[in-house]
């Protein structure tokens, strides 16, 4: 679909917008993000009620009411073309304690404007948590709550751009025993004890007898008791933070109470205190909030992958393809094992809209979106035919679609792909649907 209406007095309109989204004033609209201040701009200049207004805000609507399901870290390169207003919305899981990176790449880097959003998702509910456009271009949300994100980006109107974002996780805190002195996770949250009367509610770090344990954050030491369990512990409550570290085990305490501490100082030594008399000396770390005790390896995890690098061929972006095959269409990258996957037919029309990983994602002819394998589809076209009658050339594959123009019989076209009983062909360098026979 594409929109013609590109006038002076919306171009003036949307220089107006550009102006004021990129240089936000401080006051009454100080907590909305560029996205809603863009928004309000439109309102203001009357463009949200047009149909190029219109279908802008419902492309923002759709991207959080059906993005598609990925994991993290995630990658992808895509394109957003300037005359379909386009978003996209991408649904995760992230783990409390871990620290959300969203970065955006883009081409052009200068005189637009591309937003991007993180919201929490609960069930039906979305809660907006951080927003940012092309002149911050990364969010960073530390994650305090288990459970599912969503990430949503979406460029002004009437500008195309190229994009490359990336979605990753890592560690919210440093670690509790520095690298150098090789420590090891050798148990997790979870873990069976005494047998199988209660759950181990922490990590267990081996490191050497007497090796330091440091502070993984600026912050105020709490209690430091010897004694039950823990043998001699430290507390310690990281600056501007709701919850309590536990350092257990230790054969020595070198801080007070109420003494304040910077990332990297050193609370004292690991050993085999408590219960941990008859094994192996080691660090028991812990994250205590006010409901309890949490699993606190996604805060100091030191092994989070990178993203896989995109292995699609990117220079096809934007361009029309067909299936080779029958071809599983996933809208679920977290998932692509079942057997229950949909499919689409062989020769069926796609438009290749962004690369991530060996999947392009791909659009069908009725706005459905997936991603599908890079060698499930081609470019080269179905086949040559002449048209064995005149026949009206049509923007989209409907009863009631626009007549572009009517084909003359005699003359050749070149069929791309098909839809339904629609084949989209192109002659004469103007593409559209004609109706199958």
């Amino acid at each position: 679909m594409h929109i013609n209406e590109r006038s002076g007095w919306y171009l003036a309109a949307l220089t107006f917008l550009f102006t004021a989204c990129s240089t936000p004033k401080r006051g009454l609209f100080e907590k909305r993000t560029p996205h809603e201040k863009y928004k309000a701009g439109l309102d203001a200049a009357g463009l949200s009620s047009t149909r190029l207004g219109t279908l802008w805000l419902a492309a923002a609507d759709g991207s959080l009411a059906q993005p598609l399901r990925i994991s993290i870290p995630y990658k992808e390169t895509g394109y957003f073309e300037m005359d379909r207003p386009q978003a996209a919305g991408y649904l995760f899981s992230a783990k409390q304690g871990e620290l959300l990176t969203v970065n955006v790449a883009n081409n052009p880097q200068k005189g637009f404007l591309l937003f991007t959003e993180l919201w929490q998702v609960n069930g039906s509910d979305k809660r907006l948590l951080e927003g940012a456009d092309t002149t911050t271009r990364s969010i960073q949300y530390e994650v305090k709550k288990s459970g599912e994100y969503l990430v949503r980006i979406q460029p002004e109107l009437l500008l195309g751009l190229a994009y490359t974002i990336t979605i990753s996780s890592g560690p919210s805190l440093a670690f509790p025993v520095n690298k150098q002195h090789n420590p090891k996770v050798i148990s997790v949250w979870g873990d069976s004890r005494d047998a199988n009367a209660r759950s181990h509610e922490g990590i267990d770090i081996l490191a050497k007898k007497y090796t330091p344990v440091v502070a993984i954050a600026d912050g105020v030491v709490g209690n430091v008791t010897d004694g039950g369990l823990g043998g001699k512990v430290v507390f310690m409550r990281p600056q501007g933070k709701s919850y309590n570290l536990y350092y257990a085990h230790l054969d020595t305490q070198l801080v007070q109470p109420g003494q304040r501490v910077f990332t990297g100082d050193t609370l004292g030594l690991i050993g085999n205190t408590g219960n941990a008399k008859y094994t192996v000396a080691h660090l028991h770390f812990g994250i205590y909030t006010g409901g309890g005790a949490v699993d606190p390896l996604p805060f100091v995890n030191t092994n989070y992958p990178q993203a896989k690098p995109v292995k699609a061929d990117t220079a096809y972006l934007r361009r029309y393809a067909r299936t080779k095959n029958k071809t599983v269409i996933y809208p679920d990258l977290t998932n692509t094992s079942s057997r229950t996957q949909p499919s689409i037919a062989a020769d069926r029309l796609v438009q290749l809209l962004a690369a991530t990983d060996d999947y392009y994602k791909i659009q069908l002819p009725d706005n459905n979106v997936g991603f599908v394998k890079i060698n499930a589809v081609t470019t080269q076209p179905l086949r040559s035919q002449k048209i064995a009658e005149a026949t009206p050339l049509l923007d989209r594959p409907a009863p009631d679609a626009a007549i572009k123009k009517q084909l003359a019989k005699g003359n050749n076209m070149v069929v791309l792909g098909s839809f339904e009983n629609y084949s989209f062909v192109e002659m004469d360098n103007v593409t559209g649907w004609v109706k199958m026979r």
